[in-house]
């Protein structure tokens, strides 16, 4: 059995949208949608909430999720590492519980569309697979060996240069981008970990388009809004 410990985060800045986290689509908050859907899952053993924010905190009360700590103020920046703050939320549990976690969940409100299923596939997989890590991906829309980019003369430029030997998307092979809604690492591979993921040994877990919006700005907000309403969910 592994002791599996999901963190979920949520600090009260944004930049894009201004307290963000409390946003509503179809009537529940982005952050009460994350905790209402992460508290299902089969295999998170204990879930935490991870914020320095009183108005977040006294938003989710009812909920009962556990908020066993305070987020220090310097982990609740823009610049503030997304692992730094999971790393000091993973030593401050297992203070507080006296229990040794196998595993770690990061799961981030931003992405309201979530679903239980691939949390938990996301955890299995990695146990099954023996992987480091595993998150969620997406399907990208465009081939990025099409990418270009425009210096300060507007002259473009192809970022891969064998991109402009193909003429036909259909014969690029199928990327993907995170999804952000879910990502699981082991232990130890959290405590070392710098830079963002995939590192060697991460598996995907595809969702779809729908799973994979991510909100950051207006225009993605009021996006997820038409898709809740649309499909009532």
């Amino acid at each position: 059995m592994h002791n599996v410990l999901g963190v979920i985060l949520a600090r009260e800045g944004s930049k894009g949208i201004k307290l963000k986290n409390l946003v509503k689509v179809n009537n529940i908050s982005l952050i009460k949608r994350t905790i209402f859907v992460s508290k299902s899952s089969k295999y998170i053993n204990k879930l935490i909430l991870s914020t320095e924010s009183k108005k977040i905190i006294d938003h989710v009360k009812s909920t009962k999720i556990e908020i066993p700590f305070v987020r220090s103020k310097k982990l609740a920046t823009d610049k503030s590492n997304t692992f730094d703050v999971v790393r000091d939320a993973l030593q401050k549990c297992e203070k507080i519980f006296k229990t040794k976690y196998d595993l770690v969940v990061i799961l981030q409100p931003t992405t309201p569309f979530r679903k239980v299923s691939t949390i938990d596939k996301a955890i299995f997989n990695l146990i099954k697979k023996n992987a480091d890590a595993s998150m969620s991906i997406v399907k990208s829309n465009y081939p990025p060996q099409w990418s270009i980019t425009m210096n300060n003369q507007n002259k473009l430029k192809h970022i891969n240069r064998h991109g402009k030997n193909i003429t036909r998307r259909q014969d690029f092979k199928q990327t993907y981008i995170p999804a952000g809604s879910v990502y699981v690492l082991k232990r130890n591979i959290l405590n070392k970990q710098k830079k963002i993921l995939p590192n060697h040994n991460t598996i995907g877990i595809e969702v779809n388009h729908i799973e994979g919006i991510n909100i950051d700005n207006t225009e993605q907000l009021e996006y997820a809004k038409y898709i809740a309403k649309k499909y009532k969910i």
